[in-house]
């Protein structure tokens, strides 16, 4: 049989037709892979720097009842986490239980207290995960808060040692970087530490915080937090399930500014870039910084490129008594617990400022296993948030704490951070109370 004539034009029509529905195919997934990729790209151009302002990295250590043994030293990418790197996703379950009262006002009862209740909390340089050392069996999630928390406490530190050695006329700017004028091999971390900008320390800063808030983190206490309070309440509201337990410790507002000058070196907002110029005081840090930038700016637009001795100075305990200070401190702090007592679902009368009948009598001692017994009662009680669309209602959550919640945390370990080589040491403060057998060494360290 002779083949029709006009086969082979029919044939290649139709493998043109094939190769059109082909193209036609796998056209919409080019321009998929092309919007994948563009998205990576801008992922990693977006990416957070580390929180260190030059190329040496944070050393981290550990070390046993002393900061002097030193063991398993970490650059900062095997130990702590870098801002913005490993973020957790959706929203905690864990309560928070947040003083947002300042230092000298019982944070250290309320500390204990908590601890003590098996609540996971940090204080300052110290706090409380486990019944041993390090980090085993403790979740995941407390050790992320744990270690933001030590980095966002490593950069308050970091403005309060810097404008420190500026007000000592340790350091020179030139050029727009911070000269450390001494001698010793250690001054060039000094100096590039203290050459960060304003505005990327408050970004790192604000970076880390939200790590510690949608962290597993239970209980918050003292510096820093409380000059935070704006921004750690409003990240609690976004990221945690249940509205955080507030809890807060009035204090006369004289007699605390005589205590906080007379007995510690404090950071504090300079006069001219406080809150509605009421003066220096350690209050809306974040704030402070943001004031700084919009006076140094102007109006016109881009911000300054400013230093921390722009915003902040550091007043040492050493110095004077100024009159003009100690008022300005005595004003901040009356409009911060004017502001925040009406938020306090907890506040203890620790410093007898509601005396009955106005007796001027002392107040009664305050017992830790009381403030315990309190702190439990405010943490597995509550309402749920308007956040709370999972399903689980607030007698669920009350019951995963009563069982997650059921041990004291009697290790209470402390990290201290130095300038000169910038590293974070872990140790045991209250070693006996650790229960660690025979070989403490073996335990897998926080830091």
């Amino acid at each position: 049989m002779t083949p029709h004539a006009g086969g082979a034009p029919r044939r290649r029509g139709l493998a043109f037709l094939a190769a059109l529905c082909v193209v036609a195919l796998l056209r919409p997934l080019h321009r998929t892979l092309q919007r994948s990729m563009t998205a990576v790209h801008v992922a990693v151009e977006s990416k957070p720097h580390p929180p260190v302002a030059s190329p040496l990295f944070a050393t981290r250590t550990r070390s046993g009842k002393r900061a002097g043994k030193n063991s398993g030293a970490k650059a900062l990418g095997s130990g702590l986490v870098a801002a913005g790197q490993g973020e957790q996703t959706g929203r905690s379950d864990a309560p928070l239980f947040f003083h947002a009262s300042p230092g000298s006002t019982g944070s250290r009862t309320l500390y204990h207290a908590a601890c003590s209740s098996g609540f996971p909390s940090v204080h300052h340089k110290s706090f409380c995960i486990s019944r041993h050392r390090g980090i085993d069996g403790v979740s995941d999630s407390v050790v992320e808060g744990v270690r933001a928390h030590y980095e966002v406490l490593r950069l308050y530190l970091l403005a309060a040692d810097c404008c420190s050695l500026w007000n000592k006329g340790k350091i020179k700017l030139v050029e727009g970087r911070a000269i450390v004028l001494e001698k010793g091999d250690d001054t060039s971390v000094q100096q590039e530490l203290c050459s960060m900008p304003l505005g990327e320390w408050s970004s790192r800063l604000q970076s880390h915080l939200k790590r510690v808030v949608r962290s597993s983190l239970v209980g918050l206490f003292d510096t820093p937090y409380p000059y935070l309070a704006r921004q750690v309440l409003d990240l609690a509201n976004a990221k945690r399930r249940m509205p955080p337990v507030i809890a807060l410790t009035e204090r006369d507002p004289e007699g605390w500014a005589a205590s906080r000058t007379r007995n510690h070196g404090i950071l504090v907002c300079r006069e001219e870039n406080s809150y509605e110029k009421l003066g220096a005081s350690e209050f809306d840090v974040l704030g402070c910084a943001e004031r700084a930038h919009a006076a140094a700016s102007n109006g016109g637009g881009e911000h300054a490129v400013l230093h921390f001795w722009d915003a902040f100075r550091y007043r040492s305990r050493t110095e004077p008594v100024d009159p003009a200070f100690q008022k300005g401190l005595e004003r901040q702090m009356r409009r911060h617990q004017e502001r925040y007592l009406p938020l306090a679902t907890y506040a203890p009368d620790f410093f007898g400022v509601h005396a009955l009948n106005g007796q001027n009598t002392k107040p009664k001692p305050v017992k830790e296993k009381d403030v315990a017994v309190d702190i439990r009662r405010h943490i597995l009680g509550g309402k749920p948030s308007q956040n709370d669309k999972s399903g689980d209602g607030i007698q669920d959550l009350q019951s995963k704490w009563r069982k997650r919640y059921t041990q004291p945390l009697t290790c209470r370990g402390r990290v201290e951070w130095t300038m000169a080589n910038d590293t974070l040491v872990e140790h045991y403060h209250l070693p006996k109370t650790c229960e660690d057998g025979d070989n403490p060494g073996s335990a897998i360290p926080l830091i």
